[in-house]
């Protein structure tokens, strides 16, 4: 099987499709994933990041020009359109009648397809869904690793990471208000330390934010103990920081999910999650929900 995977937005939403790549590639021992980042030739906002991971070998950089489901995703795009005009939402799901043609094009809450697959699969969306997630964790955390030439352009300081590590993300960015995307408070991020530490007296708290410099200036945890507030990474570095950590207070961002999926406290630590997701979607009703999660 080749699967020919479209790559757009940020880490968070590439490691997203990526994901579902991944969890698709299982049915065919012989698979091949071909990640398509033409978009990101016209991307002002985002840049293609998730190279910098080790990703598993049946993967490489489609070399090409032109794929099959390059005018369905232009029909596609119409569609959408249309749907939000008249519904006043995207159509997301998955529509079957194109998956067994081998074009997946949906977005949030996307299962795996039943049934058998074409020998060439074209996947297009967001694939935000736990459960396709859940049972590839393992594999995912490898392959959403930094490799050791990459670590040691991380400080030192900043990798040894206490088992009881707090890691708090904190999404200040105007750019995802426009998309609809609400702004955690700066009461959320501070309660949600606090309700880790009845429960499981977290130790250092570890503050990542897209606006780092901010964050510190205005001395958003100082107060809270042993507090490190991470500097400008990359965001694949970031990532690598999160994933050390064992419980998590964390933004209705995928990149902040991605980073309480993938810590080191597993099932066993502990994520505060916001209780609305985006808009007036309740956080527990969508397919990103974890069992682990504590809504504030």
């Amino acid at each position: 099987m080749e699967i020919y995977l479209r790559m757009r937005g940020g880490l968070g939403n590439q490691m997203l499709q990526y994901g579902y790549a991944l969890a698709l590639a299982q049915r065919a021992p012989d698979a091949r994933i071909w990640l398509d980042t033409r978009e990101y030739r016209h991307y002002k906002r985002w840049n293609f990041e998730l190279g910098s991971f080790v990703l598993t070998e049946n993967t490489a950089l489609f070399p090409g020009r032109r794929l099959r489901y390059d005018l369905p995703i232009k029909a596609y795009h119409v569609y959408q359109r249309l749907y939000r005009e008249v519904h006043g939402s995207s159509p997301y799901g998955l529509n079957t009648a194109l998956a067994r043609r081998g074009m997946i094009l949906t977005g949030r809450g996307c299962p795996l397809p039943e049934g058998e697959l074409p020998e060439k699969v074209y996947l297009y969306g967001y694939f935000q869904n736990a459960a396709v997630f859940l049972p590839i964790r393992e594999q995912l955390r490898r392959a959403y690793s930094l490799p050791e030439r990459a670590l040691s352009q991380i400080p030192a300081e900043l990798l040894e990471i206490p088992e009881d590590s707090v890691a708090v993300s904190v999404r200040l960015g105007s750019d995802i208000v426009r998309s609809g995307w609400q702004l955690c408070s700066r009461d959320y991020y501070r309660s949600g330390v606090e309700a880790i530490r009845r429960a499981h007296s977290g130790g250092r708290v570890l503050v990542f934010s897209d606006q780092a410099e901010r964050v510190r200036a205005e001395h958003w945890f100082d107060d809270l103990g042993e507090v490190v507030y991470v500097p400008a990474l990359t965001p694949c570095e970031q990532m690598e920081l999160l994933s050390r950590c064992r419980h998590f207070v964390i933004s209705n961002s995928t990149f902040a999910w991605w980073g309480a999926f993938l810590g080191a406290g597993g099932d066993e630590g502990m994520i505060v999650a916001p209780r609305l997701w985006q808009g007036n979607l309740p956080t527990d009703e969508t397919a990103m929900y974890l069992p682990n999660m504590t809504l504030l």
